[in-house]
């Protein structure tokens, strides 16, 4: 939450267009739980992220525009990340199936011994410039994994259509 605070107060608004809104702590029946913005498409289900929709649509014009579009984004406000990985990566789209934005719903902030807000613009650029690559680097790696028979990894996927609540677990992820 710190963390969000602090890239809340240095990029402002520009931030959550590549950013989910992170809304504090709540008491869950699972202990204390981060509750953050539920990403959801224009037909109103939950966004599926850009390992998903790679997999089963390929890097496609469409995918190839959304992460360029994503990564001129992050360079230019230089936001401090760990990897970017597709998993942790949501393609929200239109009624059209075009993905409108990617948004980064985990792994913010920097891991060095300097804090990222003592940092100056240029350096902070260039991080996430390299970031960027590596991003590119794991798409080029996901299509050889298509023999598998099965999806390499469920990480950050939903298991329901987000339309109906079931349980607290529903009700604590799907914050306004």
């Amino acid at each position: 939450n710190r963390v969000m605070a602090r890239l809340d107060r240095r990029f402002g608004d520009a931030l959550y267009h590549h950013v989910s809104r992170c809304y504090g702590f709540e008491d869950s029946d699972m202990g204390k739980g981060l509750v953050s913005e539920l990403i959801r498409d224009a037909s109103g289900s939950i966004s599926h992220t850009l390992k998903q929709y790679i997999w089963d649509h390929g890097f496609d014009d469409n995918a190839r525009h959304a992460v360029t579009a994503f990564c001129r984004g992050w360079e230019s406000l230089g936001v401090p990340s760990r990897d970017l990985l597709l998993h942790n990566l949501v393609a929200q789209r239109d009624n059209d199936g075009r993905i409108v934005r990617l948004v980064v719903i985990d792994g913010l902030g920097g891991s060095g011994l300097i804090p990222d807000h003592w940092l100056p613009l240029g350096f902070l650029r260039r991080r996430a410039r390299r970031k960027t690559r590596n991003l590119y680097q794991r798409i080029d790696t996901l299509p050889s994994q298509r023999g598998q028979e099965t999806f390499p990894g469920y990480h950050g996927q939903p298991f329901h259509d987000g339309t109906a609540q079931s349980g607290s677990q529903a009700t604590a992820s799907q914050a306004p």
